[in-house]
């Protein structure tokens, strides 16, 4: 396999993870990434779910009682519902589309979620010419094959077997175990400001 673009750039690399909210923007919002990108994170974390008319939305959760105070799942609201709703400070919910094509230099960490986001975040990185500049992620092996599958050449991160092995296999001091990923993901914080 050829070396992503993904990887190109200083090391190391800052990775904004749902994007910047210290500027008071909502995570995982147009804003929130534009306000990482603007403080220098050159590679953006985001996680995906399909809505019911299969839109690539930028969501954590499934749920959207977290951000938006209602009741209801991602995947049983359009793309038309979602966006009437103002998440905070009049931001609403971005697709997938709509990141790759707003910061067309920034590097993408993807996190598919749920059991349609694999094609609808392949189609939307297709259609962006993004293969290059996205790492795919999931801690579901399966999502995380299906979307490689469709994205020939994208670069990818751990699943969550993979990572118990990729610790196991370093603890043995095995090269095996880390066969496959591009990269491991592991979470960790870091305040800024």
């Amino acid at each position: 396999m050829t070396r992503s673009a993904w990887f190109d750039g200083a090391v190391p690399r800052v990775l904004a993870h749902r994007g910047w909210t210290g500027s008071g923007a909502v995570e995982n919002t147009l804003d929130a990434f534009r306000a990482a990108w603007e403080l220098g994170a050159t590679h953006l974390e985001t996680d995906v779910h399909v809505t019911a008319d299969g839109a690539c939305v930028l969501c954590h959760d499934a749920d959207l009682r977290r951000l938006t105070g209602r009741p209801g799942l991602v995947r049983d609201a359009t793309l038309e519902e979602l966006r009437a709703i103002d998440l905070g400070s009049g931001a609403r919910v971005a697709t997938l589309g709509e990141l790759l094509a707003a910061l067309p230099d920034a590097r993408l960490n993807i996190d598919v979620k749920g059991r349609d986001a694999p094609a609808a975040a392949a189609r939307a990185i297709r259609d962006a010419d993004a293969v290059d500049r996205v790492l795919v992620t999931s801690f579901s092996g399966s999502r995380r094959r299906r979307a490689l599958a469709l994205l020939p050449g994208a670069a990818t991160s751990a699943d969550a077997g993979r990572l118990v092995l990729a610790v196991l296999g370093a603890r043995s001091r095995s090269r095996r175990s880390c066969a496959s990923p591009s990269a491991v993901s592991t979470p960790c914080r870091c305040p800024v400001g």
